[in-house]
């Protein structure tokens, strides 16, 4: 069974060969990386090529903060969004994960695409034969489209606009293009007639805050979390965080 291997090692980054296998196990592998190399020097990267399909994000990124670390992964995926203005897909609804721990108040995590809404929210929609909300997809032509078989041969569209396509570029060039992965409409899908690798890109960042702050940060987050529920909120609500 094939088994990741480190190409590149450093004191600051790492870069790493999946081999193609489970996306969970390289992908926990990485992160042990990183929380070994963080805990030594405060913060460390890898760089991770040749990957497959993870699963969530956020699993990854709270392996990290449960060892009392800040956590960030991110990865590219299959083209499915277009570059703005254009028609066909060129850049993958490419997730992020952040989680942040505190010392008696719970874990701040945040997980999310930088599409308006996973994809695979069009095929739910044609199985149960229901119309998507506007705003989600193009058809092949260029122009707005409530159906999602329409939806599913044209594109997603990026959250907020150009800000999700700006964020989703960025993160296709650390993760994908920087490690030496697929990239753009170069990633390959989960599934092929051919038996190719996705080649997935993904990158892992640790950063130890006992080395990096000054203080207690975890005690100090607390008083973060404290401060954001304290605020004033519209009645009958209270204060959300991810």
């Amino acid at each position: 069974i094939a088994q990741p291997c480190v190409i590149k090692d450093s004191p600051s980054f790492t870069v790493m060969d999946s081999k193609n296998i489970i996306g969970a196990i390289s992908a926990t592998k990485a992160s042990q990386i990183c929380i070994e190399k963080a805990r030594k020097y405060g913060m460390h990267t890898v760089f991770a090529r040749n990957c497959n399909t993870f699963g969530p994000a956020f699993y990854y990124a709270e392996l990290m903060s449960k060892e009392g670390m800040i956590g960030f992964v991110c990865s590219n995926t299959p083209a499915a969004m277009p570059a703005f203005n254009g028609l066909e897909p060129m850049i993958g609804t490419n997730p992020f994960a952040f989680s942040c721990p505190s010392k008696t108040s719970g874990t701040i995590t945040l997980d999310m695409a930088t599409s308006i809404v996973a994809k695979s929210h069009f095929s739910t929609a044609l199985a149960n034969h229901e119309k998507l909300k506007e705003g989600w997809a193009l058809d092949q032509n260029g122009n707005p489209t409530t159906d999602p078989m329409e939806a599913i041969k044209g594109v997603v569209l990026p959250m907020a606009g150009f800000k999700g396509y700006g964020i989703a570029m960025a993160i296709d060039i650390l993760s994908g293009f920087l490690s030496g992965s697929g990239y753009l409409n170069r990633v390959n899908k989960f599934y092929s007639q051919d038996g190719k690798g996705m080649n997935v890109g993904q990158l892992f960042v640790a950063i130890n805050p006992s080395l990096v702050y000054d203080g207690d940060f975890h005690a100090d987050m607390d008083d973060y979390i404290k401060t954001l529920r304290m605020s004033k909120v519209v009645e009958g609500k209270t204060i959300a965080l991810p």
